[in-house]
C-alpha cells in the first residue's frame, strides 16, 4: 500500500523522537497526543489542480476517474497517469496499475460487464503501446492488447456502450466512411454496418441511445453529413439521419454538451444555448422523439448566456441533478430540479458550489448518491478538489476522502475559548473536525477529542462568508457566539446567538422584535464579544443597528438580549470595533479602526467607563496611520497595555506590530522594538511568568525565523528557548494567510493554537494544534537565573529546588543569542525541599554582550532550557552620549572623529555601521528600542548603551 510523502515524514519524525530519547515537550514543540489521528497537510483535499472529465462506478463501489490528472497530486500523492481508481471511501486504490501512462487527456470511461474498462480521449499511446485515442484495460488497469486500438485520427469526446457490446463514439475525428460519429465492434474494430457520412462540420460531444437503438447526437456542428442540423440530430441504427426528428432551426446561440433519455422517453438536451427552433430555451430543454418541445419540462433559467451545462442525471423520483460552470464571473454550480424543471429549493447546493472551475461529470451510484467530478476547488465551503460524493439532497459525505483535524476552505480558527468545564470552544469558518460535522463551532477536550455531548445541529449557513468570529462563556456555561451569519440551525439569528451548554439554541435570549428580518440581530458582522462579571454583554463590530435600534459599531446587552440603556454610547464609533477588553478597574478598553467616539476624537484606542463615557487620563494621540485596526489588547499587572497593531506606525512613530503603552497612552520606550515583525499579529497572551506569546501571520521578527508563533520576554526581546522550528506550514487553501489567528493557554502549561496551517514544524496538523510552553517531566524548579560582570569574568547565578532524579546543569554561552556552545557542567546538589544556590564563572569574556542559558539535564538525559540571560561587559563610560533617550541625532561628547562605529540591538545583532563625522550619528531610521554603540579607538572597542524613542 502506498502512503503519501507527508505521512512518511510524520512517521519518521515520530520514530526519530522516540529512538533518540529526545524529551517530547520542549518549549515550542507540538504535542503529538493532541488529536493524534490528524495527519495534517490537508489530506482529504483531493486533486491539487486536476481536471476530472468523467467517472465510472464499478459494481464493487470503486470509482474510475479520468481526465487531465497526470503531474498533479491527490491528497498530496503524485499522480503519474490520467486515470486512477478510488476505493469507496475516496482513497487511492493502489492495486490499480499505473504502469501504463496515456500521453494525453482521457475524456470518457465506461466499464464493461466483465469489469474491463474502455477509455477514450486525446491520447495516442498508453505506456509503450500505440492506440488511436481509445483503449481497453483489464480490471487491474493494465492495457488489454486483444482490443484493436487503431482508433481514430482526432479527439474522442463521447463514449457509449450499447447493450450488444458494441461501442459508439463521437468527437472531432474523421475516419473511413464516417466522421464525428463511429461505431466499433466489441473488439475495437470498426463496425462497417454503421455509416454516419463524412460531411459533418464540427465536433460531436454527446450521444444518447433510445430503446429502439436509435441515436440522439449533440455537439457543436451546424451540418451533419451535409444536412443542416444545428447542434442536434437523430440517427437510425445504421447511421443515417432520421428526419422524423424535426428540429427546424435547431439549437442556436450555443452548443450541446450532454444528452440523456428520461423516464418518459423525452430527450433532455443541455448546454450553453438560449434558443431551440427560434423559441426561447435557456441551457436545457426536453424534446419529444419527433423533435417538438416536451411541455412537461420548462427551463428554470431566465437566460442562457454565460452559463454552460455539462452533465445531467435523472433520479428514480424523476428529478434531475445537473452541473456546469459560469464563464463570467468564473464559477461552477450544481442544480436540482423537479421533473417539471422547477428548482428544488431543498437541495442544499441550489447556488454555485465553487469559486472557480467547473462541473463536468455527474454520476449516480447504486444507492442513488452522486459522484461529482470537475475542476472545482470546493463544494460550497467544503474542501474537495475535483471530486466529491453527495446525497440526493446535496449533503456532502464527509467520510468520502475524509480529512482529519479542521476541514474546510480557507479554514480560519477565529476563537479558541476555554469554558467553565475545562473544555475548549473552537469557532471559525469551519465545517468538519475529523469525522464530525461542526459548521462554525465545536467543543474539544484537552486531548483534542470532539465533545459528543455538544451538538449545534447544522450550525451556520454554508455561504462563503458565514462564520463565527468570537465566542465567550457566561458563568452559567451558556455561550454567546457572534460573527457573520444569518441563520443558526436554520433559525434566523443575524450575527448573534446564545447557546445552552449542550449546543442547542437558548430561546430565552431574545435577539429579535417582531417578524421583520431587519429587526433581527445585527445588520452587520460582530467581531468581538466580552461578557462582564455582572453578566452584561459587550459587543463590537461593523454594524449600525441591533434589533432595528441604532448602535453604531458597539452596544452592551442585558443577559436577556435587550439593549442596556445605561451604557450611553451616543452616536457610537465612526468605524468598526475589533476588540473589547474589560480592565481590572472596571473600565472598558476598545480597539479598532475608528477615529472618533460619540463625536469625540479618539484614534483606534479608547477607554470607556461602565456608563459609556470616555475615561479621563488615557490618550491614544494620532493612533494608527491609515485605515488600519487594532487586533488585540492585554492589560499588564503594571497598568500598562500590550497592543497588537496593524501596520508599523503609531502616533507618528515608526513602531512594531506589538507595542507597549503606558497607563496614559504614551509609548513605553523600554519595551524593545528593535527587531520588527514582518507581518501582522492576530493574538497575544500574557503567560504566568510575564512572558508574552504572540500569534499571527508573520514569518520573522527581525532576523529570527518564527513563522506564526513566537514567545517574547517581558521586555519584548525574543525568548530563544521557545523554539518552534519551521513553525506553521502552508495551508493549500490559505490564499497567502498562513498563520495563527487565535490561542488559548491551557492549565498544563501548553497552548492550543488555531488558524490557517496544515503542519507545525514539519508535523502534519490541520489548522488546530497543541504546543508545549515549557519542558515536560523534569523534576526541577528553577527559581532564579541571573548574572553580572565582575572584574575579569562574568558570574552566573541560579537558585533551584526539588531536584529529584536530576543530573545537573550544562552552562551554555552564545555571542549572538542564537548559537550556543557548552562552557561547563555543574552537578546537581540534589535539593529537594530546600533551595540550593549555584555559581559559575566565565573567564573567557571578549564580547560587549554575552548570552547564557542553562541546559537542565535529568538522570534519563531528558532536558529543558532556561531562559536566555545577557550580561553586558561595558566599562564605565569614559564619554557621554546625548540626548539619551534619543529621537534622531545622537552626539558623542569626546573627539572620536573619523573612528568607525557599530550599532547593535539588544539581541547582539548588527543594525548599523559607519564612520563618525562631527561626533554625530543620525538614528532616524532605527526602530524604538534598546541599542549598544560600539566605538573603535586606539584603546580598543568601547560600548555604550542608549535608548531610541
Amino acid at each position: 500500500m502506498k502512503i503519501s510523502k507527508y505521512q512518511i515524514k510524520n512517521n519518521l519524525i515520530i520514530i526519530l523522537l522516540i529512538i533518540t530519547n529526545i524529551c517530547l515537550g520542549q518549549p515550542g514543540e507540538i504535542d503529538l497526543s493532541f488529536n493524534s489521528e490528524d495527519t495534517g497537510y490537508s489530506l482529504g483535499r483531493g486533486f491539487s489542480n486536476a481536471n476530472v472529465q468523467s467517472t465510472a462506478l464499478q459494481s464493487d463501489g470503486k470509482i474510475i476517474v479520468v481526465g487531465q490528472l497526470q503531474g498533479n497530486t491527490y491528497n498530496e500523492t503524485l499522480i503519474n497517469s490520467n486515470i486512477i481508481r478510488l476505493n469507496q471511501d475516496g482513497s487511492i486504490d493502489n492495486t490499480f496499475s499505473n504502469s501504463g501512462i496515456p500521453n494525453n487527456k482521457i475524456n470518457e470511461v465506461v466499464i464493461l460487464p466483465d469489469d474491463k474498462i474502455i477509455i477514450a480521449g486525446q491520447f495516442t499511446t498508453f505506456g509503450v503501446q500505440n492506440c488511436g485515442r481509445i483503449a481497453r484495460l483489464s480490471s487491474n488497469g493494465t492495457i488489454d492488447l486483444s482490443f484493436n486500438s487503431i482508433g481514430v485520427n482526432s479527439s474522442i469526446e463521447e463514449l457509449v456502450l450499447q447493450d450488444d457490446g458494441k461501442i459508439i463514439i463521437g468527437g472531432s475525428f474523421s475516419t473511413g466512411s464516417s466522421s464525428k460519429v463511429l461505431r466499433l465492434n466489441g473488439d475495437g474494430t470498426i463496425d462497417t454496418t454503421f455509416n454516419s457520412g463524412t460531411n459533418t462540420n464540427n465536433t460531436v460531444t454527446s450521444i444518447a441511445i433510445d430503446e429502439s437503438g436509435n441515436y440522439y447526437v449533440g455537439g457543436q456542428f451546424t451540418t451533419f453529413n451535409g444536412v443542416a442540423k444545428s447542434k442536434i440530430v437523430k440517427l437510425l441504427s445504421d447511421g443515417s439521419i432520421d428526419n422524423t426528428f424535426a428540429i427546424g432551426s435547431g439549437i442556436t446561440n450555443g452548443n450541446v454538451y450532454d444528452l440523456i433519455i428520461n423516464k418518459q422517453n423525452a430527450i433532455m438536451v443541455l448546454g450553453s444555448f438560449n434558443a431551440y427552433n427560434s423559441s426561447s430555451a435557456n441551457n436545457i430543454i426536453a424534446l419529444n422523439p419527433n423533435g417538438t418541445k416536451n411541455v412537461g419540462f420548462n427551463s428554470p433559467f431566465s437566460s442562457g448566456l454565460e452559463r454552460y451545462l455539462y452533465s445531467i442525471v435523472q433520479l428514480d423520483d424523476g428529478s434531475y441533478i445537473f452541473g456546469g460552470f459560469y464563464s463570467s464571473p468564473a464559477s461552477s454550480f450544481l442544480y436540482k430540479t423537479f421533473e417539471n424543471g422547477i428548482f428544488d429549493l431543498n437541495f442544499d447546493e441550489f447556488f454555485q458550489i465553487s469559486i472557480k472551475g467547473g462541473v463536468f461529470s455527474v454520476k449516480k451510484t447504486a444507492d442513488e448518491d452522486l459522484i461529482i467530478g470537475g475542476s472545482f476547488e470546493k463544494y460550497r465551503k467544503w474542501i474537495g478538489n475535483g471530486i466529491i460524493k453527495i446525497s440526493q439532497s446535496g449533503q456532502k459525505y464527509i467520510n468520502f476522502n475524509a480529512n482529519k483535524g479542521i476541514n474546510g476552505p480557507v479554514s480560519s480558527i477565529r476563537a479558541v475559548t476555554k469554558d467553565n468545564n475545562g473544555k475548549y470552544l473552537i469557532a471559525g469558518n469551519i465545517l468538519q473536525y475529523n469525522d464530525k460535522s461542526c459548521r462554525g463551532l465545536l467543543r474539544v477536550d484537552e486531548n483534542g477529542q470532539a465533545d459528543s455531548a455538544f451538538d449545534i445541529g447544522v450550525g451556520v449557513d454554508l455561504g462563503e462568508e458565514d462564520l463565527i468570529i468570537s465566542v465567550d462563556v457566561q458563568s452559567d456555561d451558556k455561550i454567546i457566539a457572534v460573527g457573520s451569519f444569518s441563520h443558526f440551525n436554520y433559525i434566523l439569528k443575524k450575527n448573534i446567538v446564545r447557546l445552552n451548554p449542550d449546543g442547542s439554541i437558548d430561546p430565552s435570549f431574545i435577539t429579535a422584535t417582531g417578524t421583520n428580518s431587519s429587526n433581527n440581530g445585527f445588520d452587520g458582522p460582530v467581531t468581538t464579544v466580552h461578557i462582564q462579571a455582572d453578566g452584561r454583554i459587550l459587543l463590537g463590530g461593523s454594524f449600525t443597528k441591533y434589533r432595528g435600534i441604532s448602535c453604531k459599531n458597539m452596544v452592551r446587552l442585558l443577559s436577556n438580549g435587550d439593549i442596556d440603556n445605561s451604557f450611553l454610547i451616543g452616536s457610537g464609533f465612526n468605524y468598526p470595533v475589533q476588540i473589547i477588553k474589560e480592565l481590572t478597574n472596571g473600565n472598558i478598553m476598545i480597539g479598532g479602526s475608528f477615529s472618533s467616539y460619540n463625536g469625540t476624537t479618539c484614534n483606534n484606542l479608547v477607554i470607556l467607563t461602565q456608563s459609556g463615557l470616555i475615561a479621563p487620563g488615557f490618550n491614544s494621540g494620532q493612533g494608527l496611520s491609515g485605515a488600519y485596526s487594532i487586533y488585540d489588547i492585554i492589560e499588564l499587572p503594571t497598568s500598562k497595555f500590550l497592543v497588537a497593531i496593524q501596520g508599523d506606525t503609531w502616533n507618528n512613530q515608526n513602531l512594531d506590530g506589538l507595542i507597549r503603552l503606558n497607563a496614559d497612552g504614551s509609548v513605553d520606550a523600554s519595551f524593545d522594538l528593535s527587531a520588527k515583525f514582518d507581518g501582522s499579529i492576530k493574538d497575544i497572551s500574557l503567560l504566568a511568568d510575564n512572558k508574552i506569546l504572540v500569534g499571527g501571520l508573520f514569518n520573522k521578527k527581525g532576523i529570527q525565523f518564527c513563522k506564526g508563533l513566537v514567545r517574547l520576554e517581558s521586555d519584548g526581546q525574543i525568548d530563544l528557548s521557545f523554539d518552534t522550528g519551521a513553525g506553521v506550514g502552508v495551508d493549500p487553501f490559505d490564499y497567502g494567510n498562513t498563520g495563527v489567528s487565535s490561542m488559548q493557554v491551557m492549565d498544563d502549561n501548553s497552548v492550543i493554537i488555531g488558524g490557517n496551517f496544515s503542519s507545525f514544524n514539519g508535523i502534519g496538523k490541520n489548522r488546530l494544534a497543541k504546543i508545549n510552553l515549557s519542558s515536560v517531566g523534569l523534576p526541577l524548579t528553577l527559581i532564579s537565573f541571573t548574572g553580572q560582570k565582575e572584574l575579569n569574568f562574568n558570574q552566573i547565578n541560579w537558585t533551584s529546588s526539588f531536584e529529584v532524579y536530576f543530573k545537573g546543569y550544562e552552562v551554555q554561552k552564545s555571542r549572538d543569542g542564537h548559537n550556543f556552545v557548552k562552557i561547563g557542567f555543574v552537578l546537581s546538589k540534589h535539593a529537594k525541599d530546600n533551595e540550593q544556590n549555584y555559581l559559575f564563572s566565565d573567564t573567557q569574556v571578549n564580547e560587549a554582550l554575552n548570552y547564557y542559558r542553562l541546559k537542565m539535564v535529568d538522570e534519563d538525559n531528558s532536558f529543558s532550557y532556561s531562559k536566555i540571560l545577557s550580561v553586558s561587559n561595558l566599562e564605565e563610560e569614559p564619554i557621554s552620549l546625548f540626548p539619551n533617550p534619543v529621537i534622531d541625532d545622537l552626539f558623542i561628547s569626546k573627539g572620536y572623529e573619523n573612528n568607525s562605529f557599530l550599532i547593535l540591538n539588544a539581541n547582539g545583532q548588527l543594525i548599523k555601521k559607519g564612520i563618525l563625522v562631527n561626533n554625530k550619528i543620525n538614528l532616524k531610521e532605527l526602530n524604538v528600542g534598546i541599542y549598544y554603540l560600539q566605538v573603535n579607538s586606539n584603546n580598543g572597542n568601547n560600548s555604550y548603551k542608549f535608548v531610541k524613542i
